[in-house]
């Protein structure tokens, strides 16, 4: 929703814009879901994503930088605890298993290559 109000009104809306649309999406889900950047959750992929955008030199990379960025990202929370979620119920035994929301967002991105 935060990305449809941020282009309201527009037919087109270009590449470099995907990064900072995405962020104010991320931003929106922060504050009403009460989650942190660090917490184990999707909001973690999604922030490697709006990051790897911002690097994107074309938009034939947009997606397999992404891609790769929230892969990185699985592996470094991988040994992290869950924080917030659903998976915060299983406390330690979130340690040394992928966050779901975290693989639901790389299957996401995976599908639209």
């Amino acid at each position: 929703m935060s990305a449809a109000k941020a282009v309201r009104g527009r037919e087109e809306v270009g590449w470099r814009e995907a990064a900072d649309l995405l962020g104010g999406a991320l931003e929106a889900m922060q504050r009403r879901g009460k989650a942190q950047l660090g917490d184990k959750t999707v909001l973690d992929a999604i922030a490697a994503t709006a990051e790897a955008l911002r690097r994107a030199e074309t938009p034939e990379a947009m997606l397999p930088t992404a891609q790769q960025a929230v892969r990185q990202a699985i592996a470094e929370f991988r040994d992290r605890e869950a924080r917030q979620g659903r998976a915060r119920m299983f406390g330690e035994n979130s340690i040394g298993k992928d966050d779901p929301g975290m693989v639901a967002w790389l299957r996401l991105l995976e599908g639209l290559s």
